[in-house]
């Protein structure tokens, strides 16, 4: 994989950048062993990985102790921001990953969003697609990711183009410029609302390599979706208190709010078609033309 030139995963001349892989666990002793081994199966040599138990009943946490040669760091139970914030404290990596502990890396995983962020030195973060699994790892969704957008920051104030932490990779500099993850206990959008804060510090880069494979199960917190709903909105509040937004900005937060409100509804009945249709239509002014012409003149 070549960055700037040359070959980030071969060249013994140039120091390889340290990435530390951050997996916050709490009581998914059935999936554990496979996302372990997907950081340990990477292509790209210098990972650091530090698993957070965030207090676990014993039972649960004995699936950690099964695991040969792994460090677990042990805390009282205080949800997923503030075990990626303990996380990012005890790594020491030049580049952040914060995986799920149910989702899975595909091989090249870091290697492939490192050449993005090396390739874009002006980013904070970068992603790929992501293909969603069930619970017993079969493909429910093949590899997705949205068209590249010109504004991240305006896009997020709408949709969440990343659908898991683990398909990001973040930079050390710019996730303590943002203040880590909100240390809150309602925590169902923390990840987004950590990506709106992180927006406004740099840009986003996004490749169409699938980076992670999701897992779909009963006890995903996104099922949820009243309280998701909720926590997106006081995200939202948190982010136009905490910022000084531009006219344009205040108009898409307006606009975003009401999308978010429209997506977790029923979405029933005519009226809701074309509410859905509307949406769709207006994201078109944010997407990178330049893309679309590339992939439009690049088929046969």
């Amino acid at each position: 994989m070549k960055a700037g030139g040359r070959d980030i995963a071969s060249d013994s001349a140039a120091p390889l950048p340290l990435v530390s892989v951050i997996i916050p666990y709490y009581s998914q002793g059935s999936y554990i062993a496979e996302t372990i081994q997907s950081v340990r199966r990477q292509t790209y040599p210098n990972i650091e990985l530090i698993v957070i138990d965030d207090g676990s009943a014993e039972v649960h946490a004995e699936a950690l102790r099964k695991l040969e040669g792994l460090v677990v760091h042990r805390i009282p139970n205080s949800g997923p921001p503030a075990a990626r914030n303990f996380g990012f404290h005890q790594s020491s990596g030049e580049y952040l990953v914060f995986l799920d502990a149910d989702d899975v890396l595909t091989d090249e995983s870091i290697q492939k969003n490192l050449h993005m962020l090396l390739a874009n030195p002006k980013a904070a973060l970068a992603f790929g697609a992501v293909e969603v699994i069930d619970s017993h790892g079969q493909t429910l969704i093949k590899n997705r990711v949205c068209l590249p957008r010109r504004n991240y920051f305006l896009m997020l104030l709408e949709t969440n183009p990343i659908w898991s932490p683990g398909a990001a990779m973040v930079r050390r500099t710019a996730f303590k410029q943002a203040e880590g993850f909100r240390d809150m206990r309602q925590f169902q959008a923390d990840d987004y609302e950590f990506y709106l804060h992180l927006a406004r510090i740099g840009d986003f880069c996004q490749h169409d390599e699938c980076v992670l494979r999701y897992r779909r199960h009963s006890s995903n917190m996104s099922n949820d979706r009243e309280r998701l709903l909720w926590a997106t909105l006081e995200g939202l509040d948190r982010l136009a208190a905490e910022h000084q937004l531009g006219l344009l900005e205040r108009l898409q937060l307006w606009h975003g709010r009401r999308r978010w409100q429209h997506e977790f509804s029923d979405r029933k009945g005519l009226l809701a078609e074309l509410k859905s249709f509307y949406f769709k239509i207006a994201t078109f002014w944010n997407i990178d033309a330049l893309y679309l012409l590339q992939k439009l003149t690049s088929r046969d």
